[in-house]
């Protein structure tokens, strides 16, 4: 498997990475969130996302924190930012 350029193999993976890349394989779709995610971290990861895979962008900003949202077919990624 390539991700972000690096070849890894499945021994390699812990358990949970294990799981959800099975489960996806299975169909299923994965929901990630960042939480105490703070603005740079979350403009370098959102930067590096192929924007022809995740091609579905949205922000939200509520009382306490701010959401930012990416969206492939499959998996979605959320950054929260308190304030």
């Amino acid at each position: 498997m390539e991700l972000n350029g690096k070849t890894y193999e499945m021994q390699y993976l812990t358990d949970e990475e294990t799981a959800v890349i099975n489960a996806m394989r299975m169909g299923g779709k994965a929901q990630v969130n960042f939480f105490y995610s703070d603005y740079e971290n979350m403009s370098n990861h959102m930067d590096s996302l192929d924007k022809g895979i995740f091609f579905y962008r949205h922000n939200m900003d509520v009382k306490v924190t701010a959401y930012f949202e990416a969206k492939s077919e499959t998996v979605t990624i959320g950054h929260f930012i308190d304030k």
